[in-house]
């Protein structure tokens, strides 16, 4: 915590909505923070500078008012600190306040300011997001971070309820171990708080896709006699170095078809959003190749297609196991590929297209430049098969406009 001038500034590492942490403010009996004088800006460049995130929300907005921009506080805006080019309000919704953590060197500077969509989903991961919250005295700052609400965040009880209602959303089931509510993960200064973070990381991640998609996947799962599950844990020291999931495949054959069984568990640390969605593709990927193998006749292998076309685009850099000795400094790398452990092999390749066009669509989109290179084909051939194939984005545009 920073007092200056009478006003109490604190950070939160925290992913949320600039809605979310606008009430989260006000429910400690503060507001996002107002930055209306270069000291103020001073102070605030100096607070964020102790944090994690990439990213922390300020209490502007042009909500209401596209270009007009405002504080939560109605307080005149007259001091101003944009990035270059900025505000811009890309995509006609960019209407929230943030500020810049980068370090030095970055194309974005660290203390400037930036427009963003309401959630920060364009560029930023919700683990690269937190927040400011100001107070008004220091009576107050005490009062609020001491409160009911600081303490206990979220009781235990409403996070079983929260929990309850994910599984029934998405048909997973979520299993959080001790080993992560004992330990200082996420910064959280309760286990209970923590496991509210988890699962709203998990409601994050799968609200990035279309409604009905995670529940139609499961549901095909469950049909084929599979558990799909998520386990929140710690690594062990047993893991592969890379490993963000545990499968067991096994090939069962039931007249008249081949049916593959497989008991699996997405197992994932630190970097829950990337890691559930990278690994949600695999269990898409499986998905396309049960419903095959259920009826070879009359569903194609969409998959080998896939492949077939991924390997046509990635001629001029084939796949390699041994990625990390890669050398990517020929500039075209990035044109077929997001990284290098997409380069490793097809599965791989599939499931971080799919990934990255979700979380970094604006940079997708960006990098095109009116040219369609072959990592946007991959995209659209990815978007293709899953809506030929899922009832719950038959009519949608997802991943098809990249």
């Amino acid at each position: 915590m920073i007092e200056y001038n009478g006003f109490c500034y604190e950070f939160f590492d925290i992913g949320m909505t600039w809605h979310e942490a606008k009430e989260y403010c006000e429910k400690l009996g503060g507001y996002l923070a107002v930055v209306k004088s270069r000291k103020e800006q001073k102070i605030v460049k100096k607070l964020i500078s102790m944090g994690n995130r990439k990213i922390y929300w300020l209490g502007g907005t042009c909500e209401h008012s596209v270009g007009n921009w405002k504080w939560v506080t109605g307080e005149p805006w007259k001091y101003e600190n944009w990035a270059p080019g900025e505000p811009n309000c890309e995509f006609g919704k960019e209407f929230f306040l943030l500020i810049y953590n980068y370090t030095a060197g970055s194309h974005r500077p660290f203390g400037k300011w930036n427009d963003a969509d309401f959630d920060g989903s364009i560029f930023f991961w919700p683990n690269e997001k937190g927040f400011i919250c100001q107070w008004n005295s220091l009576e107050n700052y005490r009062k609020g971070t001491t409160s009911e609400f600081a303490q206990t965040r979220l009781p235990r009880a409403e996070n079983k309820i929260f929990k309850k209602e994910l599984e029934e959303k998405y048909g997973y089931k979520i299993i959080i171990e001790n080993s992560i509510l004992d330990n200082n993960f996420y910064l959280a200064k309760d286990s209970q708080y923590l496991e509210f973070k988890v699962l709203k990381e998990i409601e994050n991640a799968f609200s990035m896709l279309p409604d009905g998609f995670v529940r139609e996947v499961t549901k095909h799962q469950k049909r084929f006699g599979n558990q799909p599950s998520i386990v929140i844990r710690k690594r062990n020291v047993t893991d592969a170095p890379s490993a963000n999931h545990v499968w067991d495949y096994n090939i069962i054959k039931k007249s008249p078809i081949n049916r593959v069984q497989a008991k699996s568990a997405i197992f994932i640390r630190e970097d829950i959003i990337g890691n559930l969605l990278h690994e949600f593709c695999h269990e898409i990927a499986l998905t396309l190749k049960l419903l095959h193998l259920e009826n070879p006749k009359v569903v194609s292998d969409k998959l080998k297609i896939a492949e077939s076309f991924f390997l046509t685009k990635n001629k001029d850099f084939p796949y390699d196991l041994n990625y990390q000795s890669r050398d990517t400094s020929n500039e075209r790398f990035f044109d077929i590929y997001f990284t290098k452990y997409a380069s490793s092999e097809f599965w791989e390749d599939f499931a971080d297209t799919f990934v990255n066009a979700i979380i970094r669509a604006g940079d997708v989109n960006a990098c095109r430049n009116g040219i369609i290179k072959p990592i946007h084909e991959k995209i659209n051939m990815i978007g293709a098969i899953l809506s030929q194939t899922f009832v719950s984005i038959k009519d949608s545009d997802f991943l098809l406009k990249h």
